[in-house]
């Protein structure tokens, strides 16, 4: 085990340092860079120029204002904003950023419009209000750092939607909409390279930069190597396409004046608009849409929702260490209390962290998710019970495969099996799923559902019904819950995804502990109280905490008897500590346990307990004298059903036989002699026969094969005459019913009559139970007319036939086959 945790330790190290190495971007990168990442808030003739710098790359647009973290070893440059670059590159994160223009968020108006030139005037004045989603990520931010020097996003969206309340506020997809909207009294708030980009287009609109502040930033591109070419325009390029180069020339006339830009140049990097612009889609949806729930305008929600709810976890995980009972059990729900907690704390750091840490804080969102799928399946195990020396092996079992998965999404930058960043992005998403995921998905499924299926089964052993319903409601809930998040229902997609199932986990054990399936100390302290024995609690000074019901108060000796807490009790005249024949005690944590030894009650018990012992003792050997009985009176019933049976089949054939005997007289023919005797010799052997049949019928009714056998033979050797022949082969085992025997053999019989008046000819006559049923199989070789008589009874007989287990096989010879029957029925000499 030693060895084992020194290879789990070194792989675990090994992992770590290569994605130490990952980040830092010590590991060779052997795929050339062929790939530009450009975002769709930049002006198109800017990107234009990219375009044409950056020929025989490939190109793609991506709509996610985050685009850093999506680069990968073929990613060359990526469109940036200096606030988002900057301070990484500060922090060490390799690259270089080449600056292009500077953007600032200005107010666009028709020209004939009396100006708007502060956030105040355009509340108190009562034109309407123009934003984009495309650029909300701007201008919000920016809008805050103009209204209260960036603190939060607070005061800017209440703005908004105070306008929205008053009917004044227009939300558009793009600037290209604001055309269609602009009547005189409609302000635009936009980039200011979008509204050159109108002006140049010839629509007579305006700018002005808000005079209470905005914020100014600076676009260019940003590539992941230090080695990359710069990428560079002249600012003549740069003033053709409408933007404000970064040593401030711009067209003339197209931008405001220059003094208007003092305030905004001010903000140039400010380090707060990276953090407000994280805030700015929940921001929105929760202040002007309303839609997102537990949100509010700058994230302080999260800790005021997560906070209680953290303060909940724990109180419920130290409540376990009284409220559980069992050890193993407890360990694992106070390690599930330590897996939400790093859930709601990954959550609550993720919503306010930068790109590369937001990446990572997600794959350690897997961690309390795999974490708890196999809390839930151990537990579950331990609840529905396991051999001792087994659990160690299905703890492994379980541990180390939740292990290597967490590992494999840990360092997904290394191998992207379980999601992959590529530059073949898609509008709506920044990665593809690999086979990685699909196999933690499969077994996080295979714990959960393995866990739940056990605790169904334990509450139905218990006959636990309120429990099934319950957890059936909670698990329904939750998966109708997944479902309709992940079909983008707009309620529930605005929820925070890992609170919600924090407390879903949190109910699914409450539930469990409270149903009784977990050992509960409140269900102990019920038997307690309601056991008839004379149990008592006592503290350690002697007081008597509680008792169970109907038992006797303690005699004052027995209590005074404790002294400092150490000893057990005993009463004052006894210093040796003992108790008496009537009390027993045992410490516990906090005092004793005392119970009263009642010696009457246990005399009367063991008294009872023998009478009832000589009692059963007493109908046991009565029953067996009845079984005894019953079994011999069946037996002498069965026997004489049996005489029954055979008096009604011998009977008349001897009767038969005496009317045969007189008709024997000299006056008969010889012929008429034969065929009389031969009869009386049939019923002879008939009744012979039956006789043995019976006389050799085992218990259960049944007769061996082999004295049937036999009977054949006898019957084959009555019925033969000088000119036929007839012989019986095979030798079957087991045994057959005496219906069935009797039928066999009269079958015989009566085939053999049929064809006693023959010429001539053979018949040879095959026994056999292939499959425990006797077969009879016949070869005949006969005139044509005999086998006509034997086709018409074979047809005769066909429907009793079926009645039983005889199989009736007559086989009329073959030419091919007489040598070998000739060969077989007689020996060559």
């Amino acid at each position: 085990m030693k060895r084992l945790t020194i290879f789990a330790a070194v792989l675990f190290l090994s992992l770590a340092a290569f994605t130490a190495f990952s980040l830092t971007g010590l590991l060779p990168q052997n795929t050339p860079r062929t790939a530009a990442l450009l975002n769709d808030q930049a002006p198109e003739p800017y990107n234009r120029l990219i375009m044409r710098e950056l020929d025989g790359f490939t190109v793609k647009y991506h709509f996610n204002k985050y685009m850093l973290h999506l680069i990968g070893s073929s990613i060359a440059y990526v469109q940036a904003e200096d606030a988002r670059v900057l301070p990484r590159l500060d922090e060490g994160m390799p690259g270089r950023f080449f600056p292009h223009y500077i953007s600032t968020v200005v107010f666009l108006m028709p020209e004939n419009m009396e100006p708007i030139r502060s956030f105040a005037e355009l509340y108190a004045s009562p034109c309407r209000f123009f934003v984009t989603r495309k650029h909300m990520a701007r201008v919000l931010p920016a809008m805050a750092l103009a209204l209260n020097g960036g603190a939060s996003l607070d005061e800017a969206v209440s703005l908004l939607a105070l306008l929205q309340e008053e009917g004044r506020l227009i939300v558009g997809e793009t600037t290209g909409e604001f055309e269609s909207v602009m009547d005189g009294r409609t302000v635009a708030l936009v980039p200011d390279d979008e509204g050159a980009r109108l002006i140049l287009s010839g629509l007579p609109v305006m700018m002005h930069v808000p005079s209470d502040g905005t914020y100014s930033f600076t676009v260019g591109l940003f590539a992941p190597s230090d080695s990359a070419a710069e990428i560079v325009f002249t600012s003549d390029e740069l003033v053709e396409a409408g933007l404000r180069t970064t040593d401030g020339r711009t067209l003339p006339g197209l931008y405001p004046d220059a003094s208007e830009y003092l305030a905004a140049v001010k903000a140039l990097g400010d380090p707060d608009y990276m953090l407000l612009a994280h805030d700015t889609v929940p921001a929105y949806r929760r202040g002007v849409m309303g839609t997102h729930l537990f949100s509010t305008a700058d994230g302080s929600e999260r800790v005021a929702l997560y906070i209680p709810l953290a303060i909940l976890i724990v109180f419920w995980g130290v409540s376990l260490s009284w409220r559980v009972v069992d050890r193993g059990l407890r360990r694992l729900l106070q390690t599930q209390t330590a897996l939400l907690l790093l859930w709601l704390l990954i959550v609550l750091l993720k919503q306010s962290a930068d790109t590369d840490l937001t990446r990572f804080l997600w794959y350690l969102y897997y961690l309390p998710l795999i974490g708890s799928a196999a809390v839930l399946a151990l537990t579950s195990i331990h609840i529905g019970g396991i051999i001792p020396e087994h659990w160690k092996k299905v703890r492994t079992a379980i541990l180390v495969p939740s292990g290597l998965i967490v590992l494999m999404v840990m360092t997904n930058d290394l191998h992207q099996f379980v999601f992959r960043f590529t530059s073949e992005l898609l509008p709506a998403e920044s990665y593809e799923y690999q086979p990685g995921f699909f196999l933690l998905f499969a077994w996080v499924a295979f714990l959960a559902l393995g866990g739940l299926m056990i605790l169904y089964r334990c509450a139905g052993n218990r006959r636990n019904g309120r429990y099934i319903v319950l957890l059936s409601g909670l698990v329904g809930s939750i998966a109708l819950y997944n479902i309709l998040y992940i079909a983008g229902v707009s309620f529930i997609r605005q929820t925070q995804m890992g609170p919600v199932h924090v407390v879903f986990i949190l109910l699914l054990w409450e539930l469990t502990l409270r149903s009784g399936l977990i050992p509960y100390n409140r269900y102990y302290r019920l038997l307690f109280e309601s056991s008839r024995l004379s149990l008592y609690l006592v503290r350690h000074d002697g007081s008597v905490h509680s008792d169970s019901s109907g038992a006797e108060p303690l005699p004052p000796d027995i209590t005074a008897g404790i002294t400092g807490g150490r000893r057990l009790f005993f009463a004052p005249d006894d210093p040796g500590g003992a108790l008496g024949p009537d009390y027993e005690a045992a410490e516990i944590s906090g005092g004793f346990v005392v119970w009263k030894h009642d010696l009457s009650g246990i005399r009367s018990l063991n008294k009872n307990l023998r009478r009832i012992r000589q009692s059963l003792l007493g109908q046991t050997a009565l029953l067996e004298k009845q079984v005894e009985q019953e079994r011999v009176s069946q037996a002498l019933s069965a026997r004489r059903h049996m005489l029954e049976r055979l008096d009604g089949l011998v009977r008349p054939r001897l009767d038969e036989v005496g009317r045969l005997a007189e008709r024997l007289s000299p006056s008969l023919s010889e012929a008429e002699f034969r065929s009389v005797l031969r009869d009386i010799i049939s019923l002879i052997g008939y009744c012979k026969r039956i006789g043995l049949l019976h006389l050799g019928a085992l218990p259960d009714g049944s007769v061996p094969a082999r004295l049937v056998t036999l009977l054949l033979q006898e019957i084959c050797a009555d019925s033969a005459e000088d000119k036929m022949e007839i012989a019986l082969y095979g030798e079957p085992s087991g045994a057959i019913s005496l219906r069935e025997a009797i039928g066999y053999l009269d079958f015989c019989r009566d085939l053999f009559s049929v064809l006693r008046d023959c010429a001539s000819g053979s018949i040879f006559v095959h026994a056999d139970d292939p499959d425990g049923a006797l077969a009879l199989g016949f070869l005949c070789d006969l005139p044509a007319e005999s086998l006509e008589d034997l086709r018409a009874f074979a047809e005769n007989r066909r429907s009793v036939l079926a009645k039983g287990s005889l199989t009736l096989n007559v086989i009329f010879e073959d030419p091919s086959l007489r040598l070998v029957l000739r060969k077989e029925g007689k020996p060559v000499d």
